[in-house]
Formats: structure tokens, sequence, C-alpha cells
């Protein structure tokens, strides 16, 4: 690709090296992009004015035209609008400039800028360029003009390879040979590709290689930004097929918020992968943290399901309250434990509005440092057949994405098996399946007991819970 061409015969000569500019729009080439003054201001070697492109006499400096720009209470915002003083909420229905305004120094105290601002073009770019009445002085840049290689624009799309690809050289005999510019060999960006993997976001064509490019069709529906180190904004309103709609955030790291329309979900994970989120269609919110997941407040934390809370600790799980806890089942209270130990510093107190039926497999110590007390109406030693209390059955483990847990649902490290719901299920199914669990549950209490001689210490079935409300499982 040639950028240096020749002067064209409309050109007349000035007075540096170079021609006299007229009024119009240029091609400029950028030579130079580091600004002194932190304006945005480039230097352009406009080839229509001629000169050598090498020759720091043949440059323009060009200011930055900004889409969107304001600076609020500063001297000229003052003058348009009547100098309105701090604080002062003036209404001047002569001036409609000034009517029912609110100074912003009584806010914020100090002027602020607004706007939008973007990194200058890179060195070698071409800019559009245009000189305020022909005026050398007053020129500006408002836009780059793309080459054929934009595949990366605006977001890292998976390429021919289905993985994210480095640009060619738009230069090359090859590329400008090419009649289809899309079937151009490029590179695997194995530095990407190898981020994507360490959030183990590879093989998922929603979370990880997304097809979001400016090289895909055309037209082309896809709309965003890219830095140069790799930041990206990706708009994506789907390709020919009518899929990958998306809106995608991404830093160069890999630390990504996705929020895709064909399936619904709003995704975010870290750049190490060992911490993500997701909102799912379905309603499922999925937290992973790989090193914890903490929460705190000043005020209350409320839980709250209309069907069952599942708690699994592998090692320890601790409730503590600073002043009273309260655990209450209102059907049953199951408690469980190799040891149970229970402590009340100042008492315990049991009761029941019927049974109280101790059993052991050995013996049953009950000491008293002053005073043991037992009163009933009639006392019976060794007379008469005691009753013998229920076992409590463990819960057993299952695999749930790659944890021994007894919890339904479990977010793991990427790539994670997201589990889809269960049908609905209908009142009638619901209160035959409550049946067969009850069933079941009165079947493993009694093979809790051997014959009728006596409880099985060895049984370790598990009780089923009923179903209270219509829903699939998970």
């Amino acid at each position: 690709m040639t950028y240096f061409a020749d002067v064209p015969s409309r050109a007349h000569a000035g007075g540096k090296s170079g021609v006299k500019q007229d009024i119009g729009l240029y091609e400029g080439l950028v030579v130079e992009n580091a600004d002194s003054t932190l304006a945005g201001r480039v230097s352009v070697w406009i080839s229509d004015f001629g000169g050598d492109p090498k020759d720091p006499t043949s440059w323009y400096t060009v200011r930055y035209a900004s889409p969107f720009y304001g600076l609020t209470d500063n001297a000229a915002y003052k003058q348009i609008t009547g100098a309105i003083t701090a604080g002062e909420f003036r209404r001047n229905e002569s001036n409609p400039l000034t009517a029912g305004y609110l100074d912003n120094r009584s806010r914020a105290q100090a002027p602020r800028s607004f706007g939008m601002w973007i990194q200058p073009p890179a060195i070698g770019t071409k800019v559009l360029v245009m000189f305020a009445n022909g005026d050398a002085q007053r020129g500006f840049w408002f836009a780059a003009i793309p080459e054929t290689a934009h595949g990366m624009i605006p977001a890292l799309g998976a390429g021919s390879s289905g993985q994210p690809e480095s640009e060619f050289d738009p230069s090359s005999p090859d590329v400008q040979a090419a009649a289809d510019l899309t079937q151009v060999p490029r590179e695997p960006l194995q530095d990407e590709i190898g981020k994507f993997s360490a959030q183990g976001l590879q093989d998922d064509p929603l979370r990880g290689f997304i097809t979001t490019s400016s090289f895909r069709e055309s037209p082309c529906k896809v709309m965003g930004f890219s830095t140069p180190i790799g930041h990206s904004f990706a708009m994506d309103d789907g390709g020919k097929d009518g899929k990958s709609k998306l809106i995608r955030i991404r830093t160069a790291g890999g630390n990504q918020i996705t929020m895709h329309d064909d399936t619904g979900f709003v995704y975010v994970i870290n750049a190490a992968g060992n911490g993500w989120i997701e909102l799912s269609p379905d309603g499922n919110i999925d937290v992973y943290g790989q090193a914890g997941v903490n929460l705190a407040s000043e005020g209350d934390i409320n839980i709250h399901a209309n069907k069952d809370v599942n708690i699994h600790a592998g090692n320890n799980l601790k409730v503590i309250a600073g002043v009273g806890t309260k655990i209450q089942g209102t059907a049953e209270l199951q408690l469980h434990g190799s040891k149970t130990m229970i402590e009340g510093v100042d008492s315990i107190h049991m009761h029941s509005c019927n049974e109280i039926i101790i059993t052991s497999f050995s013996d049953i110590f009950i000491k008293g440092f002053r005073y043991l007390i037992a009163q009933a109406k009639c006392f019976r030693w060794n007379s008469g057949t005691a009753k013998e209390a229920e076992q409590v059955p463990p819960e057993e483990p299952s695999t749930v994405s790659g944890y021994d847990t007894t919890v339904k649902r479990a977010p793991s490290h990427e790539p994670y098996d997201r589990q889809t719901s269960a049908p609905p299920m209908s009142q009638e199914q619901v209160a035959a399946e409550n049946a067969a669990i009850q069933t079941n549950n009165a079947a493993e209490r009694a093979s809790n007991f051997v014959g009728g001689g006596g409880p099985n210490p060895n049984n370790k079935a598990a009780a089923q819970t009923p179903k209270t409300s219509v829903g699939g499982e998970r």
C-alpha cells in the first residue's frame, strides 16, 4: 500500500516545504501522536500538499475534534448565560439562556469537564483532516480511515480457525491480491487463547470465543470499540443466522461482562477464572468463588426459599449469634452427628407436649453434682416395654459438578456443566411422590431395628424429605 503519493497538479506552492492548502477535506497520515498540551493533537503529512513526509516542516499539527465535549461554569459559560453567581437560582425570562438555571458551582464548587474521549490514532494511521476557513493553524482531525485489516474490531471474534486471530498486513501482496479477505490466513492469538483457557471458556461459544467481529459479514451488524492493548466493548445485533445478539465488555487481561440475548443470561467472570456470577434465563443465580464467597451487612441478611435451603460444608458449619439462635422444623427437626453435644451454661430445657423417648445402644448415664429429682405418677423399673427412639439417618452425598455434596446445584470452575430445570410437576404428581417418600421412610425406620429385638446401629439409610410445593428439582 502506497502512503506517499505524488504531489497533485492542482497543488500550488506555499511559503514552506509543501503547498498552500485549500478549504476542503484531506487525507492525512499520522506521523506524530504525542501532544505536550495533552489535547489529543497529532501531526500529519498530507500528500495533497506534497513535501517530504520525513521532514517535520511538511507536517501539520491538527487538533482533535470530539463528537461530544463540554465544560461547566467556565468563562465562556458565564458570558453566555449572564454570569450566574454561585448558588443563585436565577429566573430571567428575558434571557432564555439563564431562565430557571442553577449554577453548577452550588453542587460541585468547581468546573467539571464532560464528554467523549478516544486515544490518538497510532503513527501510520490515515485520518480525515479539515482546515477551518483554510487556516493552517486551525486544522482538525475527526475520523480515522480503516484499512482492510480490522478483524479484531471491536472484539476478538473467532476467525476461520474458530479461535481469536491476529491481523494480517494490509500492504502484503497476498492480501492485496485476495478476492475474499475472509479466506486470508491469520495466525491464532495464542496469548488470548491462553487467557480464555485459563478461565475454562475455550470450548464455550457463548462465554468464550464469540463470532462478534467487523469481519464476520457484510453488512456487518456489529458496533463497538477496542483499544491497542485489547480492552473492548462490543454490541452485536446478530449474524446472518440471527444468532450472537449480545453485548460484551472485556478487558485486555480477561475480566468480562456478557449480556446475551440469544439465551438470556448475564455473566460476569474475572480474569483468573476463579470467580464468576451468572443470572440465567430460568431464574437461577449461580455464584462461584474459588477462595470463598463472603457476605456482610451493618443491618440484616435475609434468605428465603419457598422450597428447600440446602447447605453442605466439607469441613465445619458454624452458626453463632450474639444474642439468640432459633432452629425450627415445623413438621420435624432432625440432628445427626457421630458425637452430639449440647451445653447450656445456665440451664437446658427440654419440653414435649407428648412423649420424650431416649434410647442408647449401650449405657445411659445421668449425673448431678447436687440433686437428682424425678417426679411422675408412677415409676416402672424393668417392668413393661420401653419405647425406642427413631434413628436419624445421615444424608448421603452424591456427585454434583465434581463435588461430593448433598446440595442439588453447585457452581464450579469453568467449564461448568450447567444443569437444566426438570419440567414442573402437577399437584397429583407431587402427592404421589410424597406418598411414596413417606412409605419409603417408614420402611427405612422399620429396618433400623433388627427383628424386634433392638435397634440396628449399622443402618445408614437416608430418609427423604416430602415435597411441599409444585416445581421441578434441580
